[in-house]
């Protein structure tokens, strides 16, 4: 390789590093020193300074604060995103059924979307298999239950929560649900459906079933309820909202386990450890505080719902 090419590959990559670096910063931060970036990216000096003139001329500006460094008074993330390297970002988060659902998908979907990235939101049900999906590349990042978390963190220890979203971000509340509309409880010789890749449904409905003589049945989530509705079963674990808007007069009863019960409506965005960039990208562009408040507009039917 001649010297010149050997040269332009550094910048090539110092221009990747960088612009992944200042995918995280907004209007009014202080980038780090030249030193500092000399010494992270492990080249010249001449090279983070051809890098970060490159981005300059195209894609944020900077004001020069003295000993206090530089700060940045503009910024293109989209444009930046384009020096990267990086394809389209892709999430997975459970199919829209319900209005909590629906209002997460429209937040997410419209505060990524205001940050100017290619981004595309695909709909899985079941966290075992959203999870299947990031452990495999094709996605950046999963949005599951708290629960769902606790599990996977444990399982899948190259996995880390990027951002935890506020309380009844996920959903609301889960009940049992009975095919008799006069059950109250679960008893012994009672056949219970739920899906073993969902791990709120398993997780429950095992804490439920605990030290009952129970006939278990396997099947995907949706179906569990519809399986119900038909007396294919006894009663399953579901969430409150779905099961109330059944066709069919159904028996409900409050879960009366708090702990992993509150667990279970926290939204939480997992990605890989090794896709570190993407951690820091959804934290620095997901505020719990604007995707609650855009959540409860769809909720309250004050927005539409957009993903």
């Amino acid at each position: 390789m001649k010297a010149n090419d050997s040269y332009r590959l550094k910048i090539g990559l110092t221009l990747n590093n960088l612009a992944r670096e200042m995918m995280t910063y907004h209007v009014g931060d202080r980038i780090p020193a030249i030193t500092e970036l000399v010494e992270r990216y492990q080249v010249s000096r001449g090279t983070v300074q051809s890098a970060l003139a490159q981005l300059c001329s195209e894609a944020m500006t900077l004001k020069k604060s003295g000993h206090l460094g530089s700060y940045i008074t503009a910024i293109n993330h989209r444009k930046i995103w384009e020096y990267t390297g990086w394809n389209t970002l892709i999430g997975a988060m459970p199919l829209p059924s319900n209005n909590s659902l629906k209002g997460l998908a429209t937040a997410l979907t419209t505060s990524i979307e205001y940050a100017q990235l290619p981004f595309n939101m695909a709909f899985m049900q079941s966290a075992q298999n959203r999870v299947n999906g990031l452990l495999a590349g094709r996605f950046d990042f999963v949005v599951v239950s708290r629960l769902s978390a606790d599990v996977c963190l444990e399982k899948n220890p190259q996995l880390t929560m990027a951002v935890e979203l506020p309380r009844g971000s996920y959903n609301k509340s889960h009940v049992i649900a009975f095919s008799n509309p006069k059950e109250t409880k679960l008893r012994d010789g009672m056949r219970v459906a739920y899906d073993p890749c969902s791990y709120d449904q398993t997780q429950l409905t095992r804490l439920c079933c605990e030290g009952l003589n129970i006939q278990y049945f396997h099947m995907p989530y949706r179906s569990t309820l519809h399986c119900l509705e038909h007396g294919g079963v006894d009663a399953v674990i579901y969430l409150k909202e779905s099961a109330a808007r059944s066709t069919h007069r159904l028996g409900m009863a409050p879960i009366p386990y708090e702990d992993p019960l509150s667990k279970s409506i926290y939204a939480v965005l997992l990605t890989s450890k090794e896709n570190y960039w993407c951690s820091e990208l959804l934290h620095s562009f997901i505020f719990p505080d604007m995707i609650m408040n855009l959540e409860q507009k769809v909720e309250a039917g004050t927005l539409l719902s957009y993903y």
